[in-house]
This record gives structure tokens, sequence and C-alpha cells, in this order.
């Protein structure tokens, strides 16, 4: 008996840290729209009143609601991207070509360890690559043209 109520405990342990790393992950996708001009409207289910980043439009999550991709190809978005972006830790595509999306590219993307293709051609940035990208280790896919 003392095996399963210590089972539980643990358990409702662990899942206080995926709750919490849900509701990171969906304040960051606001925060991310929020420094956006979103002309189309594509962004709408965009916000922190989201249950889950996986209800939101243009995201993909994996089995357990990380958001693994974000794909906005030619969305007539515009703005600057947030250095929220970072807090999206288990992404492992981020699309934004094709868009008027304009200013520096955020250190806070060498948070994401796991990405593997970084799309952010035709667009109007400026500046110079973040040294932090020298820790994007898995990174095989970069187009910043």
């Amino acid at each position: 008996m003392k095996l399963l109520a210590f089972g539980l405990v643990v358990l409702a342990y662990l899942q206080s840290f995926a709750a919490t790393d849900v509701q990171v992950q969906v304040t960051a996708l606001h925060e991310i729209r929020m420094m956006l001009i979103d002309s189309r409207g594509v962004l709408g289910d965009w916000n922190e009143n989201q249950v889950s980043p996986c209800l939101s439009s243009y995201v993909m999550c994996d089995e357990d609601n990380n958001v693994y991709a974000i794909t906005l190809s030619r969305a007539g978005l515009s703005g600057v991207l947030s250095p929220s972006i970072g807090k999206l830790t288990f992404l492992r595509q981020l699309v934004f070509d094709g868009n008027l999306i304009n200013g520096e590219i955020p250190q806070e993307i060498g948070n994401l360890q796991r990405l593997t293709s970084l799309q952010l051609g035709n667009n109007t940035l400026n500046g110079s690559i973040p040294e932090s990208f020298g820790d994007l280790s898995e990174l095989q896919i970069m187009r910043l043209d």
C-alpha cells in the first residue's frame, strides 16, 4: 500500500512538470504573436487562454503535447521575431520564410537544442547571425537568405 501511495505522489509530481511545460509553450506562442503583425489573421488562435499549444494553427506537436514545428511560410507576417521563441525548447522545425519579418534574429534561438531546420529566408532580417547558433548542434537546414 505504501508503494502505491509513493507511486501516486511521484506521478502527480511529474504531471505538474508537464502542465508547466504546456503553459510555458502556450505563453511563448502568445508572446511571439504579440511581436508580429498578422495582417491575414492566421495567428488568431495563438492566445494565452489556450489549454494546449497544439490547438494553435500552424503548430505541430508530439505525443506529449510539446511543440516540435511551426510552419508559417508566406503567411503575410511582419514585425519582429520575439525572444520568446527560445522558450519552445522542443522545437525541431522553425519555418517563417517568405514573410516581411524584420529586425535581428533573436539570440534565444540558440536555446533550441533540438532544432534541425531553421528557415527564415526571404524576410527583411538584418544584423549578424547570433553567436548562440554555435549551440545548435542538431541543425541540418538553415536558410537565412
